[in-house]
């Protein structure tokens, strides 16, 4: 089987790291490929100014983590949901494909946390790196449980264990285990 485009933003916006102040357009497309290896089967390609990057992972979050990390050495970043400082996806929703991921609010913006598709359009702003974004993640876990908001679907799991993913899960022998990678 091909390749099927999941989602896509043709009209996505990349800021210069060099060049303070510049952005410029930029194409991004997410594929999955059901017969790639394991760890590669979705694939995020971005389109720019710095010609054409491709990041592979497991779930579209990851790849896009990986095409990110692959454009910030060339001066840009992205402004999409997925790449904002404040967003990250839990361990359901990365499992689920990992294309959309929460922002991760302060208490006092409510009880609910929203999902965006992670290549939809974000504020300029809000565009981290991958390394920013990151810690920015593991702060918020490290908030007291009391003071997180709730996730949005009815009945989930208590906030801290519903977003402790750390990453891809641990492969042994080519056979995916449960739960998330070793810390």
């Amino acid at each position: 089987m091909s390749p099927q485009l999941r989602t896509e933003n043709p009209s996505a916006l990349a800021l210069s790291t060099t060049d303070r102040g510049r952005t410029a357009p930029c194409r991004l497309a997410c594929w999955f490929d059901e017969d790639a290896p394991r760890r590669q089967t979705y694939t995020i390609r971005a389109d720019g100014p710095w010609g054409h990057v491709e990041g592979t992972g497991w779930d579209g979050f990851g790849a896009l983590l990986d095409a990110r990390r692959r454009l910030e050495p060339l001066g840009w970043l992205l402004a999409v949901a997925g790449a904002r400082r404040d967003a990250w996806p839990s361990g359901f929703l990365r499992e689920s494909g990992g294309e959309e991921a929460y922002l991760l609010l302060s208490p006092a913006a409510g009880t609910e946390l929203p999902a965006l598709p992670i290549l939809a359009p974000a504020p300029a702003h809000l565009a981290a790196t991958a390394a920013d974004q990151e810690a920015a993640h593991r702060r918020w876990l490290e908030t007291p449980p009391t003071a997180i908001a709730a996730p949005a679907r009815a009945g989930a799991p208590t906030r801290r264990k519903w977003f402790a993913f750390r990453g891809p899960r641990a492969v042994e022998s080519g056979t995916p285990t449960r739960g998330g990678a070793a810390r």
